[in-house]
């Protein structure tokens, strides 16, 4: 039996994969139902409880689809998408 330890690196080298946590979408972007805004460590972000949701591991996620509106770098709001009724356009137009 060998009397010394072996000279490999086995205690070196170990190094983690990189996270990617950041913000996925960009300002005023249109967004899909279900889409990921943000993916976080910890609870960073203020945002509204009735357009976005939380995940198990922080990441907020779109329940409405709309426009996505960010303010100051902390509150994130959707705007739902408007639904322009054809016969109060058409009232306007003078044929």
């Amino acid at each position: 039996m060998a009397q010394k330890k072996g000279a490999g690196s086995t205690k070196n080298g170990r190094d983690s994969n990189p996270k990617k946590l950041s913000l996925k979408i960009s300002n005023n972007k249109y967004i899909w139902l279900g889409q990921i805004i943000i993916t976080q460590k910890s609870n960073k972000f203020k945002y509204n409880k009735n357009f976005i949701k939380i995940g198990r591991n922080n990441t907020l996620y779109s329940i409405h689809k709309g426009y996505l509106f960010i303010k100051r770098k902390i509150n994130i709001n959707i705007n739902p998408e408007i639904k322009i009724n054809l016969l109060n356009c058409m009232k306007n137009i003078y044929i």
